[in-house]
């Protein structure tokens, strides 16, 4: 009987890019308008942990010294990612960040801006949720977007701990 080896993920080491990864590659269909941070940092993460390529924005893979045998390697492969977050935002949030130099500092750049405070977005929701009707949706329709809503207040809100 063969012995089957055992299946290596392509993406075992962050620096890598599979073929199809190329810099105008679309991670995510959530475009980022300024409004649905809390959902598209979300998405993002999920895709980028699917790549493991999460290490570039939340600062555990930094970028190694111009002297590092890795060096081209990280820079090849954390601009390919810049390009990707770039073209995950809408253009008008996009324009005003080209200059960054790593998809940590653009990760950071938009957790400032666009994650201060939960409590505006939180009365949004509920407010919202308060004067939603079904009105001409479906009952499917109706309730995803309920859903959507209330998945969204839980992220805001943290579940208290037992005690």
């Amino acid at each position: 009987m063969a012995v089957v080896p055992p299946v290596t993920s392509l993406y075992k080491d962050p620096l890598t890019l599979a073929h199809g990864d190329h810099f105008s590659l679309q991670l995510i269909s959530t475009q980022f308008d300024g409004m649905n941070y809390l959902k598209w940092s979300r998405t993002m993460s999920m895709a980028l942990i699917s790549k493991n390529k999460l290490d570039f924005v939340n600062g555990t893979f930094k970028r190694p010294t111009i002297t590092d045998a890795t060096y081209n390697d990280w820079e090849r492969t954390g601009y390919t990612f810049l390009c990707w977050l770039l073209r995950s935002l809408h253009p008008s949030i996009s324009d005003g960040l080209l200059y960054v130099t790593s998809s940590r500092q653009l990760w950071t750049k938009l957790e400032e801006m666009y994650n201060q405070s939960n409590a505006p977005h939180l009365y949004q929701l509920r407010k919202y949720m308060m004067q939603r009707t079904q009105g001409e949706s479906t009952i499917a329709k109706y309730y995803a977007q309920l859903r959507s809503v209330w998945e969204d207040l839980l992220s805001l809100v943290p579940i208290p701990d037992c005690s």
